[in-house]
């Protein structure tokens, strides 16, 4: 199995402005490409060298028609007019926008001299750019999950085969109020839950398209590759072992931080409610040893004080909005927040209980929002025969932000992975 670590190709990589196309993969020098699940686009950026001998000026730019750099002679502007098509393969797979040209923006000169410069663009996709351009005004009444595809349907008019919708199982009403599509749609995510009731959606974009999903089916996903660290080295590149290593030491951003865990009422939180309707004043609690969540992992263990009836470290007050956001003369609430934001409160705080960030040699069948295994060697001086896996920072881990780097003699692929508990088993 040949290398994931070594060079990948650019097959082609193109900058193109009306009826202008200038292959620039041969002049290419570095590459990126990221994703996030914290993101409704994806983003790309390069960087290539130009001595001046690409593209000839038009009258409008130099009355001599000269030749001169992509720069001044396309010229790039980044106002909406250039795009770039890019195709790159290595052994595992291909990033393919051919058919999906990445608008530039902040084309941006970082070397210059008399004979050569050096520029970095950085890339945006399409729908980026559409969602700019489209203020929303419309309301719309159904089931979350229905509003969203309606609003990426109708406004963006993103295909259906672009589209990853998980169901919710509330209804909201949703409305633009002169807000941007991606905008309208994040704000819908915090407050829908899903088929099974978990609460928590994220919306993000891959290069397969659209994603709206709840974490409860993030978190049932198949595991799609598994990695494992230790220190012993392979005796060359093409050892398909290589191609599941994590190549550095895992940076961890936070193993878990016990005063902003009680600041946000991870474990127990008390909740105010107030009906104007029927001046009704209610009080409960939420607990998380109660929730029901579906976990990456199995040990939840924290201190039995939290749950303790006294306690809690979070009130919540809502007030009501009996009929205000619904059609007609009715007292419904709408999405009551009182069931809902406790919980996703709760859910979201607790899928970031443990963050770091690791790198591994260029996968390209990887995604944000993809399951990933990690395997970590046992420290220990006793016996390892039984097995070498640590079983507690072993396990599944979410992929929240991803980036492919594309270098001259190497290709990898660095990830930012999460999980709400630790264990290498699960609670499922």
């Amino acid at each position: 199995m040949a290398s994931f670590l070594r060079a990948s190709q650019y097959k082609e990589i193109k900058i193109t402005r009306d009826s202008t196309s200038i292959f620039i993969d041969w002049k290419t020098i570095d590459f990126s490409y990221y994703e996030s699940i914290f993101s409704p686009v994806v983003t790309a950026s390069l960087t290539y060298v130009d001595t001046g001998d690409l593209v000839r000026s038009n009258k409008s730019i130099d009355v001599q028609e000269r030749t001169g750099t992509l720069l001044e002679a396309l010229p790039i502007l980044g106002r909406g007019k250039e795009t770039v098509s890019f195709k790159i393969e290595n052994a595992s797979g291909e990033l393919d926008f051919t058919s999906a040209p990445m608008i530039v923006h902040d084309p941006t000169p970082i070397f210059q001299d008399d004979n050569k410069e050096s520029v970095q663009i950085r890339l945006i996709s399409k729908y980026s750019v559409d969602n700019e351009n489209g203020n929303l005004y419309k309301k719309y009444y159904n089931t979350i999950s229905s509003s969203v595809q309606k609003i990426l349907t109708d406004e963006l008019k993103i295909p259906n085969g672009k589209l990853n919708i998980s169901t919710t199982s509330n209804s909201s009403s949703i409305s633009g109020s002169g807000r941007r599509p991606f905008e309208v749609i994040i704000d819908a995510a915090t407050r829908s839950l899903s088929s099974s009731g978990g609460p928590g959606f994220f919306f993000w974009e891959t290069k397969d398209g659209f994603h709206f999903k709840s974490i409860d089916d993030i978190i049932s996903s198949q595991s799609v590759e598994t990695y494992n660290y230790h220190n012993a080295a392979t005796s060359s590149l093409d050892d398909p072992i290589t191609n599941y290593r994590i190549l550095n030491n895992p940076s961890y951003k936070n193993n878990s931080n016990l005063p902003n865990d009680l600041r946000i009422g991870l474990y127990r939180s008390k909740n105010v409610s107030f009906d104007f309707s029927t001046f009704e004043y209610k009080e409960d609690f939420f607990n998380l040893s109660e929730s029901g969540f579906k976990t990456l992992g199995n040990n939840t263990d924290y201190s039995d004080a939290f749950n303790n009836k006294e306690n809690f470290s979070r009130t919540n007050v809502f007030i009501l909005d009996s009929g205000l956001t619904n059609p007609g003369i009715t007292t419904f609430i709408d999405n009551n927040e009182r069931f809902y934001l406790p919980q996703s409160i709760t859910r979201y705080n607790l899928l970031m209980s443990q963050v770091l960030d690791i790198t591994v040699p260029c996968n390209l069948k990887l995604k944000a929002g993809d399951v990933i295994t990690c395997e970590f060697k046992k420290r220990t001086t006793g016996d390892l025969s039984s097995g070498s896996i640590g079983q507690l920072q072993s396990g599944r881990y979410i992929i929240t932000h991803l980036c492919h780097y594309f270098r001259p003699n190497r290709s990898f692929s660095s990830l930012r992975i999460v999980r709400d508990t630790p264990g290498i088993y699960t609670n499922n």
